[in-house]
């Protein structure tokens, strides 16, 4: 939810003739679309597949647990090599060391 109120509100404010936001919902090119209420079930999952319409990169949600990165989330529309859900609750080394990235300095 964090994360759709985030790019909503910098969307809006970066791109004001594609974008607009109110306290309850995001627009983009004339289609709008309903702020989720924390009090629904699922809120979570829908302020997810929101904020993937909004842009077409891909979303990551990372949370840091003692000092690493962990991937807790997110949308991925054009993969490649790997799956969002193989990746699930790996740390950002891991997933660096497990794919193979060249270059990657991990510890």
């Amino acid at each position: 939810m964090e994360l759709l109120e985030e790019l909503a509100t910098f969307l809006a404010g970066r791109y004001p003739r594609d974008f607009s936001r109110t306290a309850t919902s995001v627009t983009v090119l004339g289609e709008r679309y309903e702020m989720p209420n924390g009090d629904e079930p699922d809120a979570a999952e829908r302020a997810l597949k929101i904020a993937a319409l909004l842009v077409q990169d891909d979303l990551a949600i990372m949370m840091e647990t003692d000092g690493d990165y962990f991937l807790e989330g997110g949308a991925v529309c054009l993969a490649g090599f790997w799956r969002l859900r193989d990746k699930l609750g790996l740390s950002l080394d891991e997933i660096h060391l497990r794919g193979g990235v060249p270059h990657c300095e991990c510890n």
